[in-house]
């Protein structure tokens, strides 16, 4: 059973990303460096998963996660970011849109968040899967 957490979640929605000529990784692993000084996780590990399109990536730590997802091909970045410390989502927002050159973006925040699996493959499983929930999320039904 998955264990509900309180504490900061946000989730953001980000539209005018620009491609970067297979530099999706290089991006992702920049920010990803610099996340705790606005984003405090705790000691985790990160990983990342270059995907048709895009990129996902995953930091996880004590005190929560972060994942960060690029559809570059269709100008996209979803962020879904959880921690149980002391956090101020919107300037978090405003680090990434800037991070990314983001045109505009939605933001959504709430007081909790579940946990993600522990063991590597399962926590693979479970950001990709969380990124087809993100495409399927912005996609425009026609």
């Amino acid at each position: 059973m998955k264990r509900l957490v309180y504490g900061t979640h946000l989730i953001l929605d980000g539209y005018g990303l620009e491609a970067s000529a297979g530099k999706d990784g290089e991006r992702v692993e920049g920010f990803l460096t610099a996340l705790d000084e606005f984003w405090p996780l705790g000691v985790g590990a990160h990983y990342i998963y270059q995907t048709e399109g895009g990129a996902s990536a995953v930091k996880t730590g004590r005190h929560g996660y972060a994942l960060l997802h690029l559809f570059t091909g269709r100008g996209w970045l979803v962020a879904d970011m959880f921690t149980a410390a002391e956090a101020d989502p919107t300037a978090a927002a405003t680090i990434i849109e800037r991070a990314f050159e983001l045109s505009r973006f939605d933001l959504r925040i709430s007081r909790r968040s579940r946990l993600l699996p522990e063991g590597e493959d399962e926590l693979k499983r479970a950001v990709l899967g969380e990124r087809h929930y993100a495409e399927a999320r912005l996609t425009p039904l026609d």
